[in-house]
């Protein structure tokens, strides 16, 4: 079990391969290789923001050269139980095991990283005003409408070699993935055998909620089921290739960032790039959704595209 908990937390946060003279309470701590891989991710995604609110250079050299320890005994500072504490003096820091693992959301970590480091720094953090601002800054575990995990942007530098790759092999690969017409209406297939309740009315209005039942469920499901185009190989790679050319002609207005599937497929990363065309909402004209998104599952070192996951087009409005 071990083993595998070592496998998981290696291939999650690759940015560990390249560490300098980082430490760590001692080699068998997977929980503090992980909470070293957050501020890694949290260190590159504030230098490709620009983060201002913290000195990059001072929490840089924070990472290098705090040791950081996981453990299994309550801690407490001034009375009071801490899920972390941070010595500056000793350039030490230490966590709770069971404390990090309830922390189910990827920001909620970044929070308590970055809080830990702050304080080796001597920054005043006590109520997490600073943390928290960045986090939400720079969408450090941003959790998208399908629970996908995002922990940072790609830069500028990985944007150059590595977006013509994911381009081209979302064009080898078109007329196998399925189009964004498809997935359009696997997501209505999706959403009628995932419905649980529907409202409820009495006397022509609504009273509560009540269950649907197996008939109405297979009744609905082979509804849409019928309502799936009928997509040939060509007319499929057509769509998806109309797609990438708008990819391609929005330049640099395209956003791509590293995540994973699922908060809990942490071994599965991928790199979804967004071409975001909405026009925001106003009283006098409205407003559209207009975005168009390709994901991509990619090596967790290297972020070389494996495989084209899905071509996606939002619009509404």
């Amino acid at each position: 079990m071990k083993n595998a908990l070592c496998l998981v937390i290696a291939l999650a946060i690759p940015v560990l391969s390249q560490a300098g003279p980082r430490t760590v309470g001692n080699g068998g701590d997977v929980y503090a290789l992980e909470f070293l891989g957050v501020g890694q991710a949290l260190l590159a995604s504030m230098k490709e923001n620009r983060v201002t609110r913290v000195n990059l250079r001072k929490f840089a050299k924070a990472i290098d050269e705090t040791r950081v320890e996981s453990t299994n005994k309550p801690l407490v500072l001034k009375g009071m139980l801490k899920d972390a504490i941070n010595y500056p003096s000793l350039k030490k820091i230490v966590f709770n095991r069971t404390a990090w693992s309830n922390l189910f959301e990827t920001a909620d970590r970044g929070a308590l990283v970055l809080h830990e480091y702050l304080g080796i720094m001597g920054v005043d953090d006590s109520t997490y005003k600073i943390s928290k601002k960045v986090i939400q800054d720079i969408g450090y575990g941003r959790l998208a409408q399908d629970q996908a995990v995002f922990l940072r942007k790609l830069t500028p530098a990985e944007m150059r070699s590595l977006y013509p790759l994911y381009l081209k092999m979302a064009e080898d690969q078109s007329e196998i993935v399925p189009s964004h017409l498809e997935n359009d209406a696997f997501s209505m297939v999706q959403s009628a055998a995932e419905a649980k309740t529907q409202s409820n009315f009495q006397d022509g209005k609504i009273v509560g909620q009540r269950a649907i039942t197996a008939e109405e469920k297979i009744k609905l499901i082979d509804h849409y089921m019928k309502e799936l185009p009928k997509i040939t190989p060509d007319i499929r790679r057509e769509s998806s290739l109309a797609l990438i050319k708008d990819f391609r002609s929005a330049g640099n207005k395209v956003v791509c960032e590293l995540g994973f599937p699922k908060a809990y497929w942490k071994v599965n990363h991928m790199v979804e790039c967004r071409d975001d065309r909405s026009v925001e909402y106003t009283d006098e004209n409205g407003g559209s959704v207009d975005e168009r998104k390709i994901r991509w599952s990619v090596d967790p070192k290297t972020l070389a595209p494996i495989h084209t996951l899905e071509f996606l087009w939002l619009q509404a409005g």
